[in-house]
This record gives C-alpha cells, structure tokens and sequence, in this order.
C-alpha cells in the first residue's frame, strides 16, 4: 500500500510538472548503471536545472539521498524533497523565484506569492 502512494505522490507531480510551460521533465529510473540515491525527478526550466526526491509521506530521505540532493545544489541546481504535491508546489514557486525565474500566469503576468497560491490550491 505505502509504494502505492509514493507511485501515486510521482504521477501526480509528473503530471503537475508537464503544464509549466518551457520546462522539461523525466522520471529517473534506477538501475545498475546510475549513481544510487539520485532523486526521482529530473528536470529543467528555461535553463535551471531542477532534481526532486519524492517520498510517501510522513518518511524522509535517507542519508545518501540528503547527500546527493546537497550535492545537486551546491552545482547550482535547484533540488529537494517533498512527502506532498501541495509542499512541492510551494518549493518550486520559492526555489525559482530564488534563481531569478518567475513563473507566468495564462496571461504571461509573472505570478505573485498569492496569484501562485490561488492556482495551485489542493
């Protein structure tokens, strides 16, 4: 039941991902040939790089997990963890903002804190 909601956590964001416009997304799949603890989630938006560990919630990464995650950032990517959509939402609003990228309304009228919270209520 718990991988089901970690599967379902994955789905949901992928599908929230794909409607920011000029941004590209991939679910990593792990395997023999990829480094371990990566996150789930890579991607990209109008040249920043972005990398999401997904959780079921209520559980955290592990400590290879933290560490990769740190790592993404200290190469100037923005990267995270999240147990939820709505947290992921919030995260990414902050985050690009941080990297100076302002995401557009249907308008093309860069988001405010609340015009962003308005479209992304849960």
């Amino acid at each position: 039941m718990k991988a089901g909601l970690e599967k379902n956590l994955k789905e949901n964001a992928l599908k929230w991902l794909r409607t920011i416009p000029e941004s590209k997304w991939l679910k990593r799949h792990g395997n023999a040939y990829t480094e371990a603890g990566n996150p789930d989630i890579e991607g990209c938006i109008k040249g920043i790089h972005v990398e999401i560990e997904l959780k079921k919630p209520g559980e955290k990464p592990d400590g290879l997990q933290l560490v990769r995650i740190e790592e993404w950032k200290k190469a100037g990517a923005v990267a995270f963890w999240t147990d939820n959509l709505a947290d992921l939402r919030k995260k990414m609003f902050f985050e690009l903002v941080a990297k100076g990228i302002f995401l557009r309304t249907e308008t093309g009228e860069r988001h405010t804190t609340e015009s962003w919270n308005k479209r992304n209520q849960t």
